[in-house]
């Protein structure tokens, strides 16, 4: 049986998606030993994309999942610049928000790489 404690913290949001980001990192940085803490961001149909950002655990992917979310970033990159290019783009916050993405996947290609994070294991 386990006996670690875990935290759960609950976070409604609307078009906070910066705000919620340096909440968790706080949150991450004075937490209590023998807790864990679960994170839970309830977007509230943002225009921005608080959810989409906070969707997909990139550190708990396999490499091959991690080429194929680059993959997929890239695109909505590239659709993005060009819906920018015609005048068409009404989220531009959105741009910002893919290309961190892609720079956070790069990070962790790179750290694994180095050895400094270990990719998730594959047993059970």
């Amino acid at each position: 049986m386990n006996d670690r404690r875990i935290i759960s913290v609950v976070i409604p949001a609307r078009n906070e998606g910066e705000r919620v980001a340096g909440t968790i990192r706080s949150a991450m940085e004075t937490r209590t030993s023998g807790c864990g803490l679960e994170f839970v961001v309830v977007d509230d149909a943002s225009d921005e994309g608080c959810g989409v950002r906070f969707g997909p655990d990139l550190d708990g992917m396999d490499n091959d999942r991690l080429s194929e979310e680059l993959d997929k970033a890239k695109a909505e990159l590239f659709n993005l610049r060009f819906s920018a290019a015609t005048g068409q783009l009404e989220d531009h916050g959105r741009l910002k928000a893919v290309r961190r993405d892609i720079a956070r996947i790069y990070t962790i290609v790179r750290e694994r790489e180095l050895g400094i994070r270990t990719a998730p294991s594959t047993e059970k």
